[in-house]
Order: structure tokens, then C-alpha cells, then sequence
């Protein structure tokens, strides 16, 4: 009897993963970076940052990774001469262009920003030191 209901319930998730892979692989695939970004900050800093969970931002980036698991699944059903392929790869690669420019750019301003505060932090440490 306990082991017709587990068979059931294999057989239940089973069907329901090949109903929503489509939904499932790219939420697992979203959490599985987000843990990884917790993880990898906490080996890091020493601080457990939850909020790192839902929070946008940082590398590896959860939006490409989850574009990017899409389009493989589409070309392993579909195939890779396929319509919907084709779309989801051209969607993939302007998330993923978007991505890096966005990377650099917020790099270029943090540049600017840390060499605004250190020349800030000199002429106020000069000035109190007359």
C-alpha cells in the first residue's frame, strides 16, 4: 500500500515537471544562482545575506542564466533549424548583451565614484590637518 502511494506520487511529479519544464527548469535554474550568490557572499564576507535571494545584481546573472536555460531547452525539443528556437536565441543573446553592458557601465561609474570620494576624503583629511 506505501509503496503504490510513492509510485503515485513519483508518477505525479514526473507529469507534472514534463507538463512545466518549461516553468520549473528556469525558476530552479534562477534559485540555484541565487544560492549560489548567498554562498559565495557569505564565503566572502562572513555574513549571511538572505536578501540575496530576490535581490538583482552581481555575477553570475540569474536573468542570462535563466534566457539562456530556456533557449537550450527549446533547442533540445524543437531542434536548432527550428522558428521558436531562432526567437528564444536572439532573445537570449540581447539579454545577455544587455547584461554585459550594463556590467560595464555600472563598473565605469564605480570607477569614477571611488576616485570622486578618495580625492574628497584627502582635502578633508588636509584640512583638518591645518
Amino acid at each position: 500500500m506505501q509503496r503504490e502511494r510513492n509510485t503515485t506520487r513519483v508518477s505525479n511529479l514526473v507529469n507534472f515537471y514534463n507538463d512545466y519544464r518549461y516553468l520549473v527548469v528556469p525558476f530552479f535554474t534562477w534559485t540555484g544562482i541565487q544560492l549560489f550568490k548567498i554562498i559565495w557572499e557569505y564565503a566572502e564576507t562572513k555574513r549571511l545575506n538572505i536578501r540575496r535571494l530576490w535581490g538583482a545584481g552581481g555575477m553570475p546573472s540569474a536573468h542570462s542564466a535563466v534566457v539562456v536555460s530556456i533557449t537550450t531547452m527549446i533547442a533540445r525539443s524543437q531542434g536548432f533549424s527550428s522558428p521558436l528556437f531562432a526567437l528564444s536565441f536572439v532573445f537570449s543573446m540581447v539579454v545577455l548583451y544587455d547584461a554585459c553592458g550594463v556590467r560595464y557601465e555600472t563598473g565605469k561609474q564605480a570607477h569614477v565614484l571611488n576616485a570622486v570620494s578618495y580625492t574628497h576624503l584627502r582635502a578633508h583629511e588636509t584640512s583638518q590637518d591645518l
